[in-house]
This record gives structure tokens, sequence and C-alpha cells, in this order.
């Protein structure tokens, strides 16, 4: 039997010990070294929704460049006092070297002015606050942006100012205050990045964390709670764990066991496969093959849906994967009824894990990335929605995609195809926008690769990757 682990997520990001993190997957991932043929059907097969709270779910998470999010963001506040105005924006504050970064501060005030419509036009940036009221004189109004990067972050604030109308204005308040305001803050990307210092993808390094919760099927990493820090989240056969990274150990949160969400299934799976996913702001998707039904959980971990199938990630949100009696999975289909359709082309076969992402390019354009694990040969068979394909022998069953470096090109993170958990590890590859795969770099995990997860930005470096092994997490850069 190969070694077979399957799990993907967006990503995780470690700054100091003071985040939360998450524990975000996109991958289907079974909790030991083989993964058996099923024996039945998954037992998520069939499912029965839950109706109480389904009709309360929070609308998507922003899939678009950070850019165009942030403008998007600030014009809904600003647009009732925004009349003709002229957009400026300040000198950028950053942590990391931003050679670029008057490029940048014109760039966020023209994305800025067309999402405010309306005649709004971009004025000359980076300028001060004192220098930008004179040059917006002949307008109706004028809009001052400030923007910080920070911990991986674009922080944007925003005021709406009046232009006195006469000369009687002008004499009364030549400086009036302003009349709105608005703030933004959402994760870096490549559009960002392309402003910055680029990051190689170097040596990788491990922190490691115990973890008092063993047999781990599942990883992901998000702010799930929108507080501004990162979370990591853990399924487990037996729960699910809410979780800080803390003088060495992962200190939990919020805990639920999978006794409250789900019965036993009628028929496990022989292995245990776990799976995690984001459909929406402030939800999680979690599920078990042990268990009846997977489910959709709020950020306090309680149950919001049950699923109809495993959950996994995709470009759109969350998607669940289901299968025939007795064999893999072989299709996507939406998990509860108002989910995006995952409308993406699948391989001809089976599936046993798999990984997706939305990836920004350095010119705010997205591009959608999945990959399916071939259970008879352990390939790992590539595609993006412009129709490009490529395929990785020998690859294991935990995998995930993220864009680490942050250059518009994806990475593929996964374990190794080993028979022996000593002979296991971490493997980086990067999908070129050329069309070739090529490995960057790995890392022994000679404890086994149980789950694999990446991280959003936090800070000036590359995004870090969350491994699960039988005793620890470690935070990988």
């Amino acid at each position: 039997m190969r070694k077979a682990a399957a799990r993907s997520s967006p990503g995780l990001a470690v700054p100091a010990l003071s985040a939360t993190l998450l524990v975000a997957g996109i991958a289907l991932a079974p909790g030991s070294r083989a993964l058996a043929a099923p024996s039945a059907a998954p037992a998520t097969s069939s499912v029965t929704p839950a109706p109480s709270l389904s009709a309360t779910m929070p609308p998507p998470a922003y899939s678009g460049s950070a850019i165009a999010g942030t403008a998007a963001k600030l014009a809904e506040t600003l647009h009732p006092q925004a009349r003709a105005p002229m957009v400026f924006c300040g000198a950028i504050r950053s942590d990391a070297a931003a050679p670029r970064a008057a490029e940048l501060s014109m760039r966020i005030a023209s994305v800025l002015a067309g999402a405010l419509g309306n005649g709004a036009r971009a004025g000359r940036s980076p300028v001060t606050l004192e220098s930008a009221r004179p040059a917006a004189s002949g307008a109706e109004s004028w809009v001052f942006v400030e923007v910080e990067l920070a911990a991986g972050e674009l922080r944007a604030t925003a005021d709406v100012y009046p232009v006195p109308r006469n000369v009687w204005d002008r004499a009364r308040n030549p400086a009036p205050g302003p009349s709105a305001h608005a703030f933004s803050a959402v994760r870096i990307d490549a559009e960002v990045r392309s402003f910055l210092a680029p990051v190689p993808l170097v040596a990788l390094r491990a922190e490691r964390f115990k973890f008092d919760d063993p047999e781990v099927v599942a990883l992901g990493c998000e702010d799930l709670d929108t507080d501004g820090s990162l979370d990591v989240l853990a399924v487990t056969r037996r729960n699910v764990t809410l979780g800080r990274l803390r003088a060495g150990k992962v200190q939990t949160v919020r805990r639920m066991a999978w006794s409250d969400l789900s019965p036993i299934a009628a028929a496990p799976w022989r292995e245990a496969l776990g799976s995690l996913s984001f459909a929406a702001a402030g939800t999680v998707d979690v599920g078990v093959t042990d268990r009846a039904r997977t489910v959709r959980l709020s950020s306090d971990l309680q149950p919001v849906a049950s699923l109809d199938g495993m959950p996994v990630q995709s470009p759109m949100g969350s998607a669940c994967a289901k299968a025939q009696p007795g064999a893999f999975f072989d299709r996507l289909t939406r998990c509860i009824a108002s989910d995006p359709d995952p409308s993406l082309q699948l391989p001809a076969g089976p599936f046993d894990a798999w990984a997706a992402a939305r990836v920004v390019l350095a010119d705010g354009t997205a591009r959608d990335v999945w990959a399916a694990r071939d259970p008879g040969d352990s390939r790992l068979l590539l595609r993006d929605g412009a129709g490009r394909t490529a395929s990785v022998p020998r690859v294991g069953a935990q995998v995930t995609i993220a864009d680490l470096d942050l250059d518009g090109d994806p990475e593929i993170v996964s374990g190794r195809d080993v028979l022996d958990d000593r002979d296991d590890g971490l493997t980086v590859r990067t999908w070129t926008s050329a069309g070739a795969v090529v490995e960057r770099g790995g890392l022994p995990v000679p404890a086994g690769v149980l789950a694999v997860a990446a991280c959003p930005p936090d800070g000036p470096g590359t995004r870090a990757m969350l491994v699960a092994t039988r005793s620890e997490l470690w935070v990988v850069r």
C-alpha cells in the first residue's frame, strides 16, 4: 500500500505566537498511512439538511484581487457623500521593502475612483493631506486614502472631504473636516506583492507545536472569526478543534465533539478520511467518513447546516465530493442548494485527494487551479480555468494549492508517496505560467504527514504551511 493521506487548504501564516491560527482544508485526507478502498459508499452521501439555520448563511468571502476588494468596500461606504470626487492616496507605509510604492499609491487611487463612479477621477498620488486639498479645489468633493501594508494585510482608511462652494464658505471654514469615513483590511496577493520586493522560496524550516488530539485527518487556516488574526482548525476522528499556537503547543480555544455533530456512520470507510473547506466568511465545512453527516459550522463551531457529501475547497468557495457505493470520489456537487455550482472539469476516473485555489496574478486577474489524485497510480492531475493541464507522478494524498511567494504562480504542496512514515516529507512544486511543474524544495517529516494546509499572508515573507504529524503540528516556512 502507498502512503495516502489527503487534504488541501487555502493558507496559513504564523507571525508571532500571539496570532490566532485556523487550519483550512481543501483536499480529502485519510488519517493513516495506507488508504484502503472504501468498503461502502461514503457516509456523507445521504444527509438530511438542517433547515433551521441554513437560511441565514453569510455571503461568500470576496474572491477578487486585494486592491479591487479594498476599493469596492471603501466605495460602498463613501459613495453617498462622494460627489464627483477627486481621489488621492498618501504615501504607502509598509513593513516590507516597497520599491514601487508610488505606483501602488496611484493604482489604489485609480481603482477607487473607478469603484466610486459618478464622475470620480484620480488625482496625482502619492500626496499629503495638505497638498491634496488645494489640488481638489475644482471638484465637488475629494477623497483621501491612507494605506498601510502590515502583517500580510492591505489596510486602507479613506475619508470624504467637502469642497467649499464659494468665498463665504471658504472664509467660514477653509479646511472642512471629513463627511464620511471608511476602513478596509484584506490579505495581500500577487498584485500587491508585485509592487514590493520579491520574496524567494528558500530552504524550508519547521517550528513544532504539541497537539493533544491525535489522528488528525484535516487541517485549515483562515481568519474564521474575522478579528484580524489567523486561526488554526484541526479535524480528528473525535473532535473539531479551533486553536492558537502558543508556547510550543496548540492552545484550544473551542472544541466540538463529533458525537455532538453527527451519529456514527452505518458503514464507515476502512481508513478514516476527513476534509475541511471554507464556504463563506465566518463558516467552515468539515467531514470525516466515520460519521453519518458532514456539517457546516459557524465561527464558534456551532452547526449551521448538514451537507451533501465530503466538503472540499473549490475556487468559488466550498464544494462536496461524492462517490458511488464502494468507490472513490468521482464528482463534485453543491454542498447546500445556495452554494455556487462547482462547474469544474474533473478527471475521467475516481480521485482520493483534491485541492483547489483561486490565484490572483500580478495584473489583478485571477487563475483558478485545481488538482485531483488518481488512487490507482498516485498521479496528481492539474487543471486550470484556461484549460491547461499537467500531471505530477507519485504524489502523497495530502495536498494543498497556494501561491506561497505571491508571484502569481501557484505552488503544489504535498506529502510523499511512500510505504513508511520515516521516508515521508513535504514537497513544494510550482506550476509556472509557462506550463512546467518545477520542484522548489522539500522537508523530511519522519513522523509522517497526516494533513497539510497553507495559510493566508501574515507578514512580509512567504506564506506559512501547517503540517499535522502523529503528535505535533508543524508550522513550515
